[in-house]
């Protein structure tokens, strides 16, 4: 099984008091864009960010609480989480995984666990020969349209010119490319969908363009150098799996000096959120059981459903702080020792008062785009609108992503404008780099102060803040 660093102490049973009734709903001005962090990145309001109507699922192949006080009662209660979409299969290669039915809907609350640590590659890729893989990633309607408007409304970038398609799989955004006017299209893939997408291409009469070419990229020979690289390589937390590895491989190798990424920049950011009911079924259920007390068995529930991180789609309504930006990568400047091992600060806000039952990660790529507009008079196609960015955030469109989720060990109650604040640590596995260990220090941080004399205002020392957590996570 997983080898995951276990929490130092497991949740008390207190947490499992029976809940009060839930608090109402607070409505927020700008609820969306609450964090002024995101506000601020989000700088240029001609950035369009994909909303597809559609939802989808394609292609690719004990942490201790120092000293923290776990007798306190904490309420399980909170507005019911939403209803999700279809659920998807395990993307982006995961096999093994536990699915959970987290209280509301079968398919909810998928833990990232993999049996297989294997360093072989040819198990990773292996993963991504089959069909299923493919066709939840095709389905995913947000991630396709958003590579075939960014290839698309910026085909001058493309026309005439050698294009880079890293792991390419259907090879569905290399036929986006010949589409734009690209004269020959490399598309690498390390897998046995190599072989399937040389089909596809000849069936598509797109053979004349597109090169498939089956192999590892850092293994491949190109004939000549390239204008632009595209790869659909994120991963979930953006970055498990290492597959922007191979990508940075292939620019320093292959891209021209004056050449471009599709996408150009990745940025990965933090939230709080909430979730009574996955709690409450995973956790709370053991407190009667046909009468009995289960309790016992809290340690081991806890292990097997929030130990790991957990994937899902959450809905706004279980946000309850805003975003922190923890990571930015300019993919024409970022080195793959850069991704070896990083950290960051946050500091989250909290909107709303309500309990707090973990850390949340989405993110979001940014392609390049054309000064100004340029109507292709032979197309129809207006290119030049501003930036393409593809988001994972719980408030646009569900993709086969979802948001990656870290489940405390204790659920602290927060007023609104508290903090929840700490630092993020990420490194690759020493066994297996594709796999990712992570460390989250937090501590909830009240916005009330103390005065000298005692008592609450609005100027002195914070109270009651806690002591740190350390919880450590595996992506594996």
């Amino acid at each position: 099984g997983s080898q995951a660093l276990l929490l130092h102490s497991p949740p008390s049973p207190l947490l499992l008091h029976s809940p009060p009734p839930p608090p109402p709903t607070a409505t927020l001005p700008g609820r969306t864009r609450t964090s002024r962090a995101m506000q601020e990145h989000r700088r240029h309001s001609r950035k369009r960010r994909r909303r597809s109507g559609s939802q989808g699922c394609e292609e690719r192949d004990d942490g201790s609480a120092d000293e923290m006080k776990v007798g306190d009662e904490r309420r399980l209660g909170g507005v019911p989480g939403k209803a999700s979409g279809p659920s998807c299969e395990p993307a982006r290669g995961v096999s093994g995984d536990v699915e959970h039915k987290g209280g509301m809907e079968e398919g909810r609350g998928k833990s990232v666990y993999r049996k297989n640590e294997s360093v072989d590659d040819d198990a990773y890729f292996g993963g991504y020969s089959g069909i299923e893989i493919h066709q939840d990633m095709l389905q995913d309607r947000a991630r396709t349209e958003a590579y075939r408007d960014a290839i698309l409304e910026n085909a001058p970038m493309f026309k005439g010119k050698a294009i880079l398609d890293v792991g390419c799989g259907t090879a569905i955004l290399s036929m986006f490319a010949k589409d734009a006017g690209a004269r020959v299209v490399y598309a690498v893939d390390a897998s046995k969908m190599a072989t399937y997408a040389k089909r596809i291409v000849k069936k598509n009469k797109a053979d004349d363009v597109i090169k498939v070419l089956h192999g590892k990229m850092e293994e491949i020979q190109l004939p000549e150098k390239v204008d632009i690289i595209i790869s659909e390589w994120m991963g979930y937390f953006l970055v498990y799996e290492s597959m922007l590895d191979s990508v940075l491989h292939a620019r320093d190798r292959w891209l021209k000096p004056d050449g471009k990424m599709f996408p150009a920049e990745a940025r990965l950011f933090l939230g709080g959120f909430r979730w009574p009911e996955y709690i409450q079924e995973n956790l709370g259920y053991w407190r009667n059981v046909y009468g009995k007390d289960f309790t016992a068995l809290i340690p081991l529930a806890y292990r097997s459903h929030l130990k790991d991180p957990v994937i899902d789609e959450l809905s706004v309504e279980q946000e309850v702080t805003g975003s922190n930006l923890v990571k930015d990568i300019n993919l024409m400047t970022i080195k793959k020792e850069d991704l070896s091992s990083w950290s960051a600060e946050f500091s989250l806000q909290a909107m709303i008062s309500a309990s707090v039952h973990g850390i949340f990660a989405w993110f979001e790529v940014e392609f390049p785009s054309l000064e100004g507009k340029n109507t292709d008079t032979k197309s129809g196609v207006e290119e030049g609108e501003g930036p393409v960015i593809l988001s994972t955030a719980p408030e646009e469109e569900p993709t086969h992503w979802g948001q990656a989720l870290f489940f405390f060990n204790d659920f602290p109650e927060i007023q609104q404008d508290d903090l929840i604040s700490g630092t993020l640590n990420v490194r690759k596995n020493d066994k297996n780099p594709r796999f990712l260990d992570i460390q989250i220090r937090w501590r909830h941080e009240p916005s009330a102060k103390e005065d000298v004399n005692g008592g609450s205002c609005d100027k002195g020392m914070p109270i009651n803040s806690t002591k740190f957590v350390v919880q450590k996570y595996k992506f594996a």
